[in-house]
């Protein structure tokens, strides 16, 4: 199951929201979601009550009149300004779907797959029916940067309540805050913190620990995706960031603002996530030709089409289009025209005399392999629950997200496959149905031949933007564009960036009461914590390394005139601590002040923790004086110095000073 990661739109200065009214007028299903929720789960392909979540709509769209020069066609929207990755919500009944391909549209027509996305129309209707009321009213909209949707101004023909349903979908998870991802087989469960190793997302370990992105909120849907709650902002918007997923990424110091992945600046901006997705469109025109001064538009850059001859090819336009390629950052390329095959009963024969056959079986189209179970369509129109037929057929190929192929109804019950980019189709039979029947070649289920060869006789143009930003075009003077039969719009995105503001995450500062509430926080990388008691009655603060906690300071660390101990003992006295020495101090110097003679004193000392740094019994240190001892003793732990007195009738009076750093 492909998906589109979310895409938001930064709409720019002076441009605004694009907010479309239409009519959605007829849909097909297109393909049932094959994952269960849960072992209950009614919805989805093998459920007892299995529902479409993607559909093929036609719509009929109004134009909206603005006040910008700045759009596409200035101070307008129509249909030819609605593009993958936007929405469209029923104005009655609210229900938003996300916009998966286009494969037509117009200035006020458009035919495009739409998606429930996370099936959250499904589990709102009583009856799991997930897209909005069709025929029906319908309004286009974008979401912003912060995955909220940009409804300025709400068109009249949206019900009282639209705004207010739209916006709670966004609400209840909201996409940028929970950010769909995708990787084959991940098995990451909930809660699982989430790194980039090897250009791959990764549990966390202490290898990769410092390419952190975020946290697992659900493990799926299905196998292969996964909702992250990352660490901090995912950008979208920013066109071609350098280098390969996993990168560091910084400002350059060459003075051209660009970004790199060298670490001179020693200021990362940003760690890639993933790669763009091409944004791409392939005429439908064969050869397509114009007269010399066309003029096409394309990312508001104009370009003069001509030979000198009166008329241009498709070469002449290819070779001009490519020769501004820097400005408008989208290159021409001459393609095959689509290559084309349909069902052929008559022709290939046919095992049950219609496009039909009992699941399971399986082929690969093109190396992709395809399964057919879907039998939503099959099993209306012949009662049994084991047949596909062509719909069935149809939304099992283009679930399977083959590079270039789309695959639709022909004659009201036949297979068509359409190769966009006008190369071969190669269907390689893997499993037969149930009575032994291939899916494709003689006496098929799809009478569909196994081999279908490239078209080398006709060509098409075909525009690519490989950093996946906008392939905004239009025909400024002239109609090549449409004549190319090539589609205005952005059906990729730019490569996601993880902004982590001079850091790997924006951590935060956690008040907790002891080492043991310290130590039962669900902590990441760069996380600090202030302690109030940290077992010695004293506060300190630390920082999470990933692994563990580091201590970065203390109420002993910032006591200044802590670094020279002084107290006075006067005899007979008992054993006196006089204060305590932080870890990883060094002790300069012992300072013993007789302050008066001392009469019948004990062999006492002066220790610091476990270590004897000063002894009277070495110094004869009964008369008025100061008998100093230095000594290079360094302490590992937190440490108490004492003067150990042993029990004694002897008068005198001393002074003890123990300096460290």
């Amino acid at each position: 199951m492909s998906i589109n990661a979310w895409k938001t739109s930064f709409i720019g200065l002076n441009k605004p929201a694009k907010v479309i009214a239409g009519v959605a007028e007829s849909f097909a299903p297109v393909a049932l979601w094959p994952y269960a929720n849960a072992t209950d789960d009614p919805y989805w392909s093998g459920g007892s009550n299995p529902q479409y979540y993607r559909w093929e709509v036609t719509f009929t769209v109004n134009d909206r009149i603005h006040g910008s020069n700045l759009t596409r066609t200035p101070f307008a929207f129509n249909a030819q300004d609605i593009e993958v990755g936007d929405f469209v919500a029923g104005a009655q009944d609210g229900k938003v779907c996300q916009i998966m391909s286009i494969s037509e549209k117009g200035n006020n027509t458009l035919t495009a797959v739409v998606e429930d996305r996370l099936r959250y129309n499904t589990f709102r209707d009583p009856t799991g029916f997930g897209l909005f009321g069709t025929p029906g009213t319908v309004i286009f909209f974008q979401i912003n940067e912060l995955g909220f949707p940009m409804l300025d101004p709400v068109p009249g023909e949206a019900a009282a309540d639209f705004f207010t349903n739209v916006m709670s979908r966004f609400q209840y998870m909201n996409p940028l805050t929970n950010y769909l991802l995708e990787q084959s087989s991940h098995g990451f469960q909930q809660g699982d913190s989430i790194c980039i190793e090897n250009s791959l997302f990764a549990l966390s370990n202490p290898d990769n620990i410092d390419r952190f992105i975020g946290t697992v909120v659900y493990p799926g849907p299905g196998p292969d995706q996964f909702i992250l709650r990352p660490a901090n902002g995912i950008i979208d918007f920013v066109p071609g960031l350098p280098g390969s997923v996993g990168d560091y990424l910084y400002p350059s110091l060459d003075g051209s603002g660009d970004l790199t992945t060298s670490a001179d600046s020693r200021r990362p901006i940003y760690l890639k996530i993933a790669d763009a997705i091409t944004t791409s469109t392939t005429g439908t025109g064969i050869d397509p030709t114009g007269v010399d001064g066309d003029i096409v538009e394309i990312n508001r850059i104009q370009i003069t089409l001509a030979s000198g001859s009166g008329t241009y090819t498709l070469d002449d336009a290819v070779t001009l289009i490519n020769a501004a390629s820097a400005s408008h950052k989208v290159t021409a390329v001459k393609v095959g025209a689509a290559t084309e095959v349909a069902s052929d009963v008559a022709g290939q024969g046919n095992a049950y005399g219609i496009i039909a056959g009992y699941v399971p079986f399986s082929a690969s189209i093109n190396g992709v392999t395809v399964n057919f179970t879907t039998t939503t369509s099959g099993a209306a129109a012949y009662g049994d629950p084991n047949v596909a037929d062509a719909n069935d057929m149809i939304a099992d190929i283009n679930a399977a997200g083959i590079t270039d192929i789309v695959a639709s109804l022909v004659n009201g019950s036949e297979l068509k496959l359409r190769h966009n980019a006008g190369g071969a189709i190669t269907i390689v039979n893997i499993g037969a149905d149930l009575n032994g029947n291939n899916f494709a070649g003689t006496n098929s289920v799809s009478s569909l031949p196994e081999s279908t060869p490239a078209n080398t006789t006709t060509f098409a143009l075909r525009l690519i933007r490989t950093d996946g930003g906008p392939l905004t075009i239009r025909d400024f003077a002239g109609v090549f564009l449409d004549t190319a039969g090539v589609l205005s719009g952005q059906n990729g995105r730019y490569a996601l960036g993880l902004n982590i503001e001079q850091g790997i995450r924006t951590g935060g500062i956690t008040v907790v009461a002891d080492i043991t509430a310290r130590d039962a926080l669900n902590s990441l990388v760069g996380d600090q914590c202030h302690v109030i008691n940290d077992g010695n009655n004293e506060w300190a603060t630390f920082t999470y390394d990933g692994s563990q906690w580091i201590k970065t300071g203390g109420q002993r660390s910032v006591a200044v005139d802590a670094r020279t101990l002084k107290g006075t003992v006067a005899l007979p006295g008992t054993t006196t601590t006089i204060g305590t020495v932080s870890e990883d101090r060094r002790i300069l110097n012992v300072s013993v002040a007789v302050l008066q003679d001392l009469v019948g004193a004990p062999d006492f000392t002066v220790d610091v923790g476990s270590a004897t740094v000063w002894q009277f019994s070495q110094h004869g240190a009964s008369k008025v004086g100061t008998y100093v001892v230095d000594t290079d003793l360094v302490t590992t732990t937190r440490e108490d110095v004492v003067v150990n007195i042993p029990s004694n009738s002897a008068t005198g009076n001393i002074r003890v000073e123990v300096s460290y750093i």
